[in-house]
């Protein structure tokens, strides 16, 4: 997985991330950064987003890559 980010953030509280998908091709999954990461994969919207707030609620794979790269380049500095 790949992660962008735009030229221009167009919400001044929420970061917006844009992962390559898994399947190949020129497909774009959109994760936003706001407190926590939403992402608008299948998985997220379907499994995962309807237990928001719950202790069941967990982080899909493009969510959790967005996570992890974020601690990493935080650590680097």
């Amino acid at each position: 997985m790949k992660i962008t980010k735009p030229k221009k953030q167009l919400f001044a509280l929420s970061t917006i991330y844009y992962v390559t998908s898994d399947t190949g091709g020129d497909k774009h999954i959109v994760v936003y950064n706001i407190g926590t990461h939403y992402c608008d994969c299948r998985d997220f919207i379907t499994r995962r987003l309807p237990l928001l707030g719950t202790n069941l609620f967990s982080l899909c794979k493009h969510g959790e890559y967005v996570r992890d790269h974020i601690k990493d380049a935080m650590k680097t500095k």
